[in-house]
């Protein structure tokens, strides 16, 4: 097979040019944007990481300084003696605190300073710690300061300006014990105070002060605490001193009490100043009461108000005895008239009365009204308290009276000695106690009168007692002051059904409708000398002529036939 070959001439064939083009084009524009948001991104990427970075590093920084810094005060407090190691109540330590007994030998509690420009705050607390080793509490252990717990705290940035809950701080704690390694040894000693009212239950919230009032103690003593629910505060570490410390009571709407020093006004005080021995608790019971709304108003026998009657009263709570035994009470001599304004017509609010003190207690009534006596209150007060002839009433102002809420009805009952009129009271001859219940008969024939009354809780009655619907004694009740009456006083009827409750023979004063009758459980039975039992009373005769105001007391004695 034979070769072919083409031949084919170059020369007469046409190749495009290899050579590159120049163009006018460049970027566009969208694509110049997202190089630039690109670069951004990048850009605030690392500026980002590089700032979180640094402050992460100054954080670091302050942290390590705030350490550092608090490490270096608790080393200045460990070369602190012991006793020197106690904040400065001027600055207001919270509570709890173990502070010093008077200003300006302590550490402050919260204070700034400046370290290389930057602003730190540092709050130190100290407190006493009681170790459960060796018992917890004052009734277990007196000593029970038994070493010191210090919290340094330093601040800076926001904590600085007072949001000390702020991220920026650190604490350190550290114990101090004594340098005996056990606790302080036992040099002063401790007041226990309670305070309960009259009721014995506990009063929380009152604020007790101790203060030596004669400023000898070293360090000198001027504490306060509130009582808390058991009505107890508990003052340590209070040095040893005999009659120099006054506690002081005080709660909004009670009564202020402050203890009172021996041999003074009074001789004997109810309170006295508090004493304190080594190693030893004083203790102290208080009563305070809420103070009373102490307000009544003056009427007669019949109801109606009395205006412009002046009285003087004194009681209260008493503050001691006198050289005497007599006693002495928080109000002397309180001076009151009822008012004639239109409206309140015998009123007498004695919170107005000048010098008048707040208080619960007795309160013994003087009439400085010629013309008049003072014949009792209403309501009846207890049975304990009796009338007074003369003098006036024992009133006591318990609860059921006097508890603030306003009480404003409690009548003072005057009788006019102008009025022909007769008092009877009676009484037991063997106990001498009023006797209660009792039927007093007043009578004459001419002119025809005859009424009765039951005698009160006093052992009381008055005649003549009927009045119209103004308050008006109706004259055919009147009592003739040139007649004689007479006077006829009967005990309650008794029956005999105390036997199957009690081993003697005794039997009930039982009392008519109206009255209140004995309880049934043979403790108000009236026993004689001889040991028997008394069933019946005799009934007992007098006679009065009741020109203006007369008086009769009358015995009852048992019927032993």
């Amino acid at each position: 097979m034979k070769n072919r070959f083409i031949n084919i001439d170059l020369s007469k064939m046409q190749i495009p040019s290899l050579r590159l083009r120049r163009t006018s084009k460049g970027f566009t524009l969208i694509e110049s944007m997202v190089l630039v948001v690109i670069f951004a991104i990048a850009v605030m990427t690392f500026y980002k990481t590089y700032t979180l970075v640094m402050a992460y590093s100054l954080e670091t920084k302050h942290r390590i300084a705030a350490v550092e810094f608090a490490t270096a005060e608790m080393e200045i407090l460990r070369n602190t003696p012991y006793e020197d190691i106690i904040l400065d109540p001027a600055f207001i330590p919270p509570d709890g605190s173990a502070v010093s007994a008077s200003s300006g030998t302590g550490l402050n509690y919260d204070r700034t300073t400046t370290i290389n420009g930057i602003t730190h705050r540092i709050l130190t607390e100290i407190y006493y710690v009681d170790d459960a080793e060796d018992g917890v509490g004052t009734s277990n252990d007196i000593a029970t300061n038994d070493y010191k717990n210090v919290i340094i705290t330093i601040l800076w940035g926001t904590g600085v300006a007072g949001d000390v809950n702020t991220n920026n701080s650190i604490s350190l704690t550290s114990f101090f014990v004594p340098p005996s390694g056990n606790e302080t040894a036992v040099i002063n000693g401790a007041v226990s105070v309670n305070i309960v009212d009259s009721n014995g239950d506990a009063v929380s919230g009152a604020l007790v002060e101790i203060d030596d009032i004669n400023g000898v103690t070293v360090p000198n003593v001027d504490e306060s605490a509130n009582t808390d629910v058991n009505g107890n505060v508990l003052f340590e570490d209070v040095p040893i001193s005999m009659d120099m410390y006054q506690i002081t009571v005080s709660k909004s709407g009670s009564e202020y009490i402050q203890t009172i020093a021996s041999g003074t006004t009074p001789e004997y005080p109810t309170y006295t100043h508090a004493s304190v021995l080594s190693g030893t608790i004083t203790t102290m019971t208080i009563v305070q009461d809420i103070n009373p709304d102490f307000s009544l108003i003056t009427k007669d026998v019949f109801g109606n108000a009395l205006t412009d009657i002046n009285f003087t009263f004194t009681g209260g709570r008493m503050l001691g005895l006198d050289t005497d035994s007599n006693p002495v009470y928080v109000n002397t001599d309180r001076t009151a008239t009822s008012s004639s304004t239109s409206g309140e017509e015998g009123e007498v609010d004695c919170d107005d009365v000048t010098g008048y003190i707040a208080s619960t207690g007795k309160y013994n009534f003087t009439l400085n009204e010629t013309g008049y006596v003072l014949w009792k209150f209403n309501p009846i007060s207890d049975k304990e308290y009796n009338f007074v002839e003369a003098t006036g009433n024992l009133k006591n102002l318990d609860d059921d009276y006097y508890n603030g809420d306003g009480v404003d009805d409690n009548e003072m009952i005057i009788i006019d000695e102008s009025v022909n009129g007769v008092i009877v009271s009676v009484t037991d001859s063997i106990t001498e106690d009023p006797f209660e219940c009792a039927t007093v008969r007043l009578e004459n024939t001419t002119p025809d009168y005859d009424q009765l009354q039951q005698t009160d809780i006093y052992g009381k009655v008055y005649f003549p007692m009927d009045v119209d619907e103004d308050g008006i004694l109706d004259t055919d009740e009147e009592l003739d002051s040139s007649e004689t009456y007479d006077i006829t006083v009967s005990a309650p009827d008794c029956v005999d059904d105390c036997t199957s409750n009690c081993d003697n023979d005794c039997i009930e004063h039982a009392c008519v409708e109206g009255c209140v009758s004995y309880e049934d459980d043979c403790t108000n039975y009236y026993e004689y000398a001889s040991g028997l039992f008394y069933k019946y009373y005799a009934d007992e005769t007098d006679t009065v002529k009741p020109e203006n105001l007369q008086s009769k007391i009358i015995e009852l004695s048992p019927d032993d036939s």
